[in-house]
């Protein structure tokens, strides 16, 4: 969950929907709905804009991303690595 970045909406992100925002102190614990799957999302607080520092509410869209360099793409049929 460390390596899942909030981003703005683009053709590349994947939009999910806030169930529970857990302020941790120095991070948000998000947890989020996409396409039916459970996915939790650490964000560090100093990386979050004003109108967010004090979390997310129930129902929000937020939109995700991956950091580039630590994608690891596989087949679905051979289970091999794309990268």
């Amino acid at each position: 969950p460390e390596h899942v970045v909030l981003t703005e909406k683009s053709e590349n992100s994947i939009k999910a929907t806030v169930d529970v925002c857990e302020m941790m102190g120095s991070e948000i614990h998000l947890h989020v709905t996409v396409d039916g799957q459970d996915v939790i999302v650490r964000v560090q607080t100093v990386d979050l804009d004003a109108s967010h520092k004090a979390g997310f509410k129930f129902g929000e869209e937020v939109y995700l991303s991956f950091e580039d360099d630590l994608v690891h793409l596989f087949n679905p049929e051979t289970k091999n690595n794309l990268i």
